[in-house]
């Protein structure tokens, strides 16, 4: 690994973020590391009940008519991650490494191994143990899912990340084959950790985890000082990425 950069910003949101308003956030602290200009940023937080599409494709894998689930709150976006669908919702711990991988010398595959590795590391703790396989991206305790990835790096800056079921409602993944990979189940922390395993505890620890990978500093900042959003920039996105559940699913 290359020289360290000075140190990570952690930045633990504490309330349900909206996925457009998290995805605009990462795309200035993209440009802003892309420059030099801010840290490398890891943003840990939960979003709203959310569905959210891979550059895969893949909406056919949803199992319940859109229209039904946006009646009662759930949105819909396609992402530039990589990946198939998704879902994001409280009790998930979402996290959005903002990193200069190129500098660390970690290409696509080796940054992906190492998340998980990070991720593992963090549930070990928790007497947890989990695995990978090498075809599909994330982590899985025996045939179910317990966290998934999904990543994009542009000019060795990353974004999107990784999103760990802690304690959500396992229920809203039955609307969906998740991953689009067919007789695999989901799984929790809380199933195997339900005394410990909560949002407040994990975040931080992944955060240091994350950091002792990378070999440098965490630093823990509040979320002010994050990126501020505007309310036409996030109009722009949702015209550009949200899907309207009225229309056919697009492939």
């Amino acid at each position: 690994m290359a020289q360290p950069t000075a140190l990570m910003r952690a930045v633990i949101w504490p309330t349900p973020f909206d996925y457009g308003h998290a995805w605009l956030v990462q795309r200035e602290l993209h440009r802003l590391v892309r420059q030099g200009q801010a840290p490398p940023t890891l943003l840990l937080l939960e979003h709203p009940p959310t569905y959210t599409m891979g550059r895969r494709g893949g909406w056919h894998h949803l199992q319940t008519p859109a229209q039904s689930l946006a009646k009662v709150g759930y949105a819909f976006w396609h992402s530039d991650r990589g990946g198939d669908i998704t879902y994001h919702g409280p009790g998930q711990l979402v996290g959005y490494p903002i990193l200069p991988i190129a500098q660390w010398g970690l290409d696509v595959r080796t940054y992906v191994r190492l998340l998980e590795n990070v991720l593992m590391e963090s549930l070990r703790h928790f007497d947890i143990e989990s695995h990978r396989e090498d075809d599909f991206p994330g982590l899985w305790c025996g045939f179910n899912k317990i966290a998934a990835i999904g990543v994009r790096i542009a000019e060795g800056v990353s974004m999107h990340g990784f999103a760990l079921n802690v304690a959500p409602n396992l229920k809203d993944f039955e609307h969906i084959i998740p991953c689009g990979l067919h007789g695999r189940g989901v799984t929790s922390m809380a199933q195997s950790a339900p005394d410990t395993a909560t949002i407040s505890t994990v975040a931080p620890l992944v955060a240091s985890r994350l950091a002792d990978a990378l070999q440098c500093p965490c630093l823990f900042a509040e979320a002010k000082d994050l990126p501020s959003v505007s309310p036409e920039d996030l109009e722009s996105l949702a015209r550009e990425a949200r899907w309207d559940p009225a229309q056919q699913h697009p492939g």
